[in-house]
Formats: C-alpha cells, structure tokens, sequence
C-alpha cells in the first residue's frame, strides 16, 4: 500500500513538473502570447493541477496580496478620482502579474533547473534563425512580416553601437535567461559537469546573447563571467598573478563601454530612453500627487521619447512608480526580498553565491526593460522564490 501511494506521488510530481515546464516554455518562446495563443490556458492547467494535487504554501500568500492590493488600490483610487484611463491595458496589467499565484506552490519545484531545457531550446531556435537572416535577406523579410502579425514578440533591428552598426535579433523573454547562462558558466568553470552538450549548450546561449543588439543582454554575460571567475578561482594560486588581472581588465572594459554606450546621446535608443525621463519629470512636477498615489494602472501620458502617448515605458522601476505611488515599495519589496536570503546564503556554495549576482543583475537590468511587470517578470519572481525555498530546506536538513 505504501508503495503504491508513493508510486501514485512520483507520477502526480512528473504531471505537475511537465506542466510547468511548458508553462515556462510557452512564456519564454511566445511572452506576448501571439504566436501560439496557448500561455493563459497552459496556466490555468497548472493553477488547477497543484490545487488539487499539492498543498498551497500559505507562507507566501502574504506576497500575492500586496502584489494585488498594491495595483488594486491605485486603480480603485483613479476610479474615483475619475482618471482617464483604458480597461484593456489595466485589464493586461492584472493578467501579467496572475503567475504570481503560482508562489503557493513552487515550494514543490526547482524552478531553475526546470528552466534549463526552454532556455537552451529558445537560444538555439534564436541561434539557427539569426544565422538564417543574415545568410537570406529573404528570410529576414519573413521574419519582419512574421513579427509584424504577431506583436513582436521577437525584436530585430540595426543600431548603431559606439560607432558601430550592430544587427541585433533576440526574444523579449531574454532577460529571465540569466539563470541557467550563470549555472552553465559555473559548470564549465567548476568541471563538474563539463561534457559536450553542457559546452554545446552554453555555446548556443552565449551566441544568442552576443548577437542580441541590446547593451543589457550583450553585457550580462561578461558581467556573470567575472562574477563566478572570481568565485571559483579565488583560492587558486593562479588568482593573484592570471585571474584577479584579467578579471580586473575585463571589469574595466565592461564598465567603460557600459557607461561610454549610455552617454552616447546621438544613439536612437538612448534618445528614446532621455526623451522618457524628461517626460517624467514633467509629469510629477505638474501632477505631485501621484507621487503618492500614483496615476493608477491603465493610464497613459505624454513621453517626448516616442512622442506621443504611452502606455508604458522601459524605465520599470519609474513606471511603477508613475502608476501606484507609494504603492510602488510593495512590488520592489516582492522582489528585492529573495536577493536577502541570497545573501544570507552565498558562502554556502557557488552557486549560491552566484545567485544572489546574477538575481541583482537580473533586477538591475529589468529597471532598463519594460519586463518586471510581465509574465517573463513574473516567471523570474518565481525562480527566485523557488530557489530561497530550496536553500531554507538545505538549511532545516542540516540542523
């Protein structure tokens, strides 16, 4: 009998990681949800699935609420202040942040290791169709059109880079790759998984990476790099004279053309971005009350970037504040609260230590993207909070 009910227990445990293995891989293939058209009924199914089967985690459903209440409440208070505002784009606001009710029960899963598969799968798909592009221009025409009819839920452009023309391609659900490109970087620095898929693999995602055409996505590697070189080799005798060096240089590099890349004001997409926060500040000068209460989810308001009314833009962090106020530090707290116990943690192990950089690269560059508040959001909360769980286990097995 017990063998039978553990039997039933393995089987309930592989129904429930296959769901959220597609549910992950549908976000991160298809974050605008126009390609298959399958992310809210994928969703459903795993929602229904662990509430029959698992029991819900009430610990974390203290997030879920302020993640509600704080753009419940900016949205009510617009209501009655009669704000001007669209019910489809605050209905799209509500829907991006409903995977956030799956923190009941990620306690049951390794949401990062479960992320592996669609992140190499989306890299080599990314891969084989940038090197087709710039083989055919026919196939780029193709894929422009294709973009077109689906929302763009893949971005490709030409921009120009420090001087230099770059032809970027990648999928908007890239930043939520961060993850699993650290753990393939550790793995081939510790060796101890190093084989020829892991290289393979870290091959096709580093490609990916580089030929992305955004400054965050091609930056972040190098960035991961130093991290984890730093850690793994810290104690090794060739650190003081090969490592720390180079590492130091690679820092250097990385900081100059970050800032050099930024302060290029004749750049379009650094244009756009400062056309942005001038328009910010012209909005909380003439409106300093939604400073505090914000101007509610749904809203829109003049940006000289695109130059003309906007929904939303990249500038996240700015954004929750324009739309919830004060409310704002309860979705900040939601997030920033998993980089604490990576902290807590980080000498444990690397990876460990790993996290807690990759996490804070991770929410740094979303203050730049106009994916924090989104479902690729929302499924990097989830890993975050996936893996806290897990080293809160390791630590209750060890006392």
């Amino acid at each position: 009998m017990f063998i039978r009910k553990l039997s039933l227990l393995n089987t309930h445990t592989y129904i429930g990681i296959f769901l959220f293995w597609l549910f992950i891989f549908i976000v991160m293939i298809d974050p605008t949800n126009t390609i298959f058209h399958k992310k809210d009924i994928v969703f459903i199914m795993v929602v229904a699935y662990n509430m029959v089967v698992f029991k819900p985690d009430f610990s974390k459903l203290l997030y879920i609420i302020l993640m509600v209440c704080a753009f419940l409440m900016p949205w009510l208070i617009s209501l009655m202040i009669m704000t001007p505002y669209d019910p489809d784009e605050a209905l799209a606001v509500f829907k991006s942040i409903s995977p956030i009710l799956l923190l009941l029960w990620v306690r049951n899963y390794d949401l990062v290791s479960l992320s592996k598969g669609p992140v190499v799968i989306c890299c080599i798909i990314s891969t084989v169709t940038y090197i087709a592009i710039i083989s055919n221009p026919m196939i780029e025409s193709a894929v422009w059109l294709f973009m077109q009819n689906t929302d763009f839920p893949i971005t490709m452009s030409r921009r120009q880079i420090l001087g230099f023309e770059v032809f970027g391609f990648y999928l908007k659900s890239f930043v939520s790759f961060l993850f699993v490109v650290a753990y393939y970087m550790l793995v081939l620095m510790n060796k101890t998984k190093l084989n020829v898929r892991n290289v393979i693999f870290m091959l096709f995602i580093l490609f990916a990476f580089f030929v992305s055409g955004t400054r965050s996505t091609m930056l972040a590697p190098f960035f991961l790099f130093v991290i984890i070189a730093f850690r793994v080799y810290k104690n090794s005798k060739y650190m003081k004279y090969v490592m720390l060096p180079v590492a130091f240089i690679v820092a250097v590099a990385f900081i100059l053309v970050l800032v050099a890349a930024m302060t290029e004001t004749d750049e379009y997409s650094n244009a756009i971005k400062y056309g942005h926060l001038t328009s910010y500040a012209t909005l909380f000068d003439e409106n300093p009350l939604y400073l505090i209460l914000g101007q509610g989810p749904g809203t829109s308001f003049y940006s000289e970037g695109f130059d003309e009314v906007v929904f939303k833009t990249e500038w996240s962090y700015l954004e929750l504040l324009r739309c919830l106020g004060i409310f704002a530090v309860l979705i900040i707290y939601v997030f920033w609260k998993p980089l604490f116990t990576f902290w807590k943690y980080r000498n444990d192990n690397d990876f460990n230590y790993c996290m807690f950089w990759t996490y804070l690269a991770y929410l740094l560059i979303a203050g730049t993207n106009p994916l924090l508040i989104s479902s690729t959001g929302m499924i990097t909360l989830l890993m975050a909070y996936s893996y806290e769980d897990k080293l809160k286990r390791m630590e209750t097995k060890t006392v």
